[in-house]
Formats: structure tokens, sequence, C-alpha cells
């Protein structure tokens, strides 16, 4: 089944719940309140269904062309900042810095994406925060201090939601 909620389209797909994000441009901190609100809404429907968002995404590691595509093994909230509480940068209680994405769900994505003529598939670390990283001096802090190949807005707050709830995730972007 497919459906909308708060401008977030939901598809039901063989098992498995995937989000499809297109970030409100106008309204940046509106649209975190809506995936947390959607996220929280349809995971008890969904328990144990594992959920795939798939998603657009800024890369911060050189050797990313346009077009290319990550799946993320790691997610990492870049800008959360519990330094004051004594934890490192990144750091967040009860999920811990990097939040470690659903291995089969990455090996099935892994062998059943075809990526357009000319780009390529990576695995690796995706970084997720609260701003449109759009200068690349930041972006360039992100992948050093991350090792992060791109930055989004929502894969690690529904990562951390999933991983509370006991429920496989994988982030595509």
């Amino acid at each position: 089944g497919r459906g909308i909620y708060d401008g977030i389209n939901i598809a039901f797909n063989t098992g498995l719940l995937i989000l499809f994000f297109l970030p409100n441009l106008d309204n940046p901190i509106q649209f975190n309140i809506h995936r947390i609100k959607a996220i929280k809404k349809e995971i008890p429907k969904a328990i144990k269904t594992p959920i795939i968002i798939y998603h657009p995404a800024g890369g911060v590691d050189e050797s990313l062309k346009i077009g290319d595509i990550v799946i993320g093994d790691k997610l990492v909230q870049h800008d959360y900042d519990a330094v004051g509480l004594n934890f490192e940068k990144g750091f967040i209680p009860n999920a811990g810095k990097y939040l470690e994405t659903d291995n089969y769900l990455s090996n099935l994505a892994y062998k059943q994406i075809l990526p357009a003529e000319g780009n390529s598939i990576k695995n690796g670390i995706i970084a997720t925060g609260d701003l449109f990283c759009t200068d690349p001096k930041k972006g360039a802090e992100i992948n050093k201090e991350y090792g992060a190949l791109c930055v989004e807005m929502e894969g690690a707050s529904i990562g951390q939601v999933c991983k509370l709830c006991e429920v496989p995730f994988l982030t595509i972007s």
C-alpha cells in the first residue's frame, strides 16, 4: 500500500516500510517535526517490519559524483552535541555515536540496486544533521571528523527510533 502522512510518501512493499523524503526547502525545522511524527506513528503499526529510508543527500567525500548511490552501513548525527554531559560529540545516550544499519538489508540493496551508467554504489557512513550542508568547508569537516560520504537530514534520527524499537533499518542516499 501507499500513502502520504504530513507530506511524506510512505509505501509498504514486500514486507518493507519504505519512506521517500523530499525536504521542504522553505521550512526545514517543520520538516524535522513531520519526519519524527511520521515515524512515531508508523513504527507501532509496522513492528518488526524492516524500514528502508531512500532520499537525497549531499556528497562530502571527494570520491562521490552526482548520481552515485550511498548505502549507509553506519549513520551518525553530526550536529548532536552532549559534550557538556561528558559525551563525545555525535554520541547519543542510549543509542551510541554510530547507528549500524541492518547487514542483511544492506547486502540485499547492494545486490539489487543498479546505478545509472557512469555512476557507482558505495557503502559507508551517512551523516545526519539539521542543516542544509551547502558550505564545502563544513562538508569537509564532517567528512574528516566522522568519515561520512554524504550528509542528509533524516537517516540517523529515524535510525535512532528504529534501534530503540528493535526494528531493522537501512538508509540509501
